[in-house]
């Protein structure tokens, strides 16, 4: 969708404009824990800061928007401010909420910190959901894990139609109808 420097600058200036903040600064946040979006500080002229996710592709977008929003009443998520929908010849950005901090270094890890992290992740673990499914497309939930779970792997089967013997294929389609 972003094919160069070009493309990004004019995306970034239309963001500005959706997001009326035209005197913002914007500094690219790149480190490896950026995998499915362009991640970007925004900083105003009045000292507040913002981060800026720009999603190439729109279901890492709704997931994103999706966990984010999920998890504002259970974890310390940055909260959402503004929104771009994807939409056709453009990505979907999210403006958040920064979180001051930084990324973890082995020498950070604390009897506290590990504590506050369990904690977390317990409090992830709690939250439920009734349906399973893709969460970026509602006609996909379901009800049972059992026939998403089916779906899931006839789908992954099909794509090894082309890479193994047709009796592999067949036996493992009848191995999962037996079981």
């Amino acid at each position: 969708m972003l094919n160069g420097k070009v493309e990004m600058e004019e995306l970034l200036e239309s963001l500005k404009r959706n997001f009326d903040i035209s005197q913002a600064h914007f500094s690219h946040i790149d480190h490896s824990e950026t995998l499915v979006a362009l991640v970007y500080r925004v900083d105003l002229p009045s000292k507040k800061s913002f981060i800026l996710k720009v999603c190439t592709r729109n279901k890492d977008f709704y997931r994103e928007l999706y966990f984010l929003n999920t998890l504002a009443e259970v974890l310390p998520v940055p909260k959402v401010e503004k929104l771009v929908q994807p939409a056709e010849g453009h990505a979907g950005a999210i403006l958040m909420e920064y979180l001051e901090g930084t990324l973890l270094e082995e020498s950070d890890w604390s009897h506290e910190l590990a504590y506050e992290v369990g904690t977390n992740l317990a409090l992830l673990h709690l939250t439920r959901e009734d349906t399973f499914g893709d969460f970026t497309d509602c006609k996909k939930y379901g009800k049972s894990a059992n026939g998403y779970f089916k779906g899931k792997f006839f789908e992954e089967l099909n794509e090894c139609v082309n890479h193994l013997p047709k009796e592999i294929i067949r036996f493992c389609q009848d191995y999962y109808r037996s079981n």
